[in-house]
């Protein structure tokens, strides 16, 4: 894996970043701790891996919260298919119920 990510590079942790933020079951958090592992050996920028690690996550972020707020619940059915944390979707009317329409953010 760590050749793999030598010879690809930032590319790589941004796809692999991208495709676990849109809902793909491919692990994204190994090759974050390698690319930071090269940073530390300078063969990557730390700045960088940071970066790429970020601007993915955010961009599928902003996919999926841009898709319910044109389709609404209508989109539940098509994340539960693509996505693997299916049981999030269907406890969130369960949380809205008990917790009230309140929104927060991490």
């Amino acid at each position: 894996m760590v050749q793999l990510l030598r010879h690809c590079g930032y590319p790589f942790i941004f796809l692999v970043v991208l495709a676990e933020s849109l809902g793909l079951p491919f692990p994204s958090f190994p090759f974050i701790l390698i690319g930071a592992a090269l940073a530390a050996e300078l063969h990557f920028r730390l700045a960088g891996v940071v970066a790429l690690s970020v601007l993915p996550a955010l961009s599928g972020d902003s996919v999926w919260y841009l898709l319910g707020k044109r389709r609404g619940r209508s989109i539940f059915p098509a994340a539960r298919k693509v996505a693997h944390f299916s049981a999030g979707l269907e406890a969130t009317p369960i949380a809205r119920r008990e917790f009230g329409d309140c929104r927060f953010a991490l």
